[in-house]
């Protein structure tokens, strides 16, 4: 199992807009692309993909956040016409993670996620009941 330490809220949370997407916007949803320091530890990305249970893109640029702010001030000096050109001619993808396959890895995190839930409703219910008490 992982021998990390991930932030465990960072990962709910992106698991939770990732259900939101899906179930109420019906948005379809079968890559995720990541950026930032953290995109550069590879043990970080793969228990992302691991959890989310989606492969996760790297950019092709290592500082792929100054690749950002050099598209955008290509529009603005008008070498391209919009961010999109400017993305498809100074941008690619770099390596593909995608999630373990082994079935031990899925059913440790959805246990973890399941366990999360189950705290949320319960804490849910608590600051609900205190809130009564105080009111």
């Amino acid at each position: 199992m992982p021998s990390i330490l991930i932030p465990e809220p960072i990962i709910t949370g992106l698991i939770e807009m990732i259900i939101f997407l899906v179930l109420f916007l019906y948005v379809q949803i079968d890559t995720l692309l990541a950026c930032g320091g953290l995109a550069k530890n590879r043990l970080f990305v793969q228990e992302h993909a691991d959890i989310i249970g989606y492969p996760i893109i790297l950019p092709r640029e290592n500082e792929s956040v100054l690749l950002g702010s050099a598209i955008l001030g290509a529009v603005a000096s008008k070498k391209y016409p919009t961010v999109r050109d400017a993305m498809k001619a100074m941008n690619a993808a770099g390596q593909v993670v995608h999630p373990s396959q082994d079935v031990k890895v899925k059913k440790y995190h959805d246990a973890k996620y399941s366990i999360f839930r189950d705290l949320y409703e319960q804490q849910q219910k608590h600051r609900s009941l205190m809130a009564e008490a105080l009111s």
